[in-house]
């Protein structure tokens, strides 16, 4: 249908993208809920699940169109930066929570 258009369905890898991609999205949100103790875990976590999809995206190839995958690259090595700032900034212990706070609004 509609939903797969831009998928190329030649193996269960590229048919279950959107179903994998789902199943990303409800981790990212069970990690951020449950591990809110532990950023550090939160943070590796998150960054492993990018590289993950990454990969994956680079591996599998699942789009049609060279642009809808380049679109999920640059996304997805943004995510890894975002992730690996916010590392940087939470092992910052010289900032003030002022600036802490703005840090982590701009990245949000």
């Amino acid at each position: 249908g509609m939903l797969y258009s831009e998928l190329k369905l030649t193996s269960a890898y590229t048919t279950n993208f959107y179903p994998l991609f789902l199943a990303r999205r409800l981790l990212y949100a069970v990690i951020l809920v449950s591990g809110s103790k532990y950023p550090n875990q939160q943070m590796a976590f998150a960054v492993v699940l990018a590289i993950v999809v990454f990969i994956y995206c680079v591996r599998v190839q699942p789009f049609f169109v060279k642009r809808d995958g380049l679109f999920h690259y640059i996304t997805e090595g943004l995510l890894v930066l975002q992730f690996v700032l916010s590392i940087s900034h939470l092992y910052d212990l010289e900032a003030e929570e002022d600036s802490r706070v703005t840090i982590g609004w701009v990245q949000i």
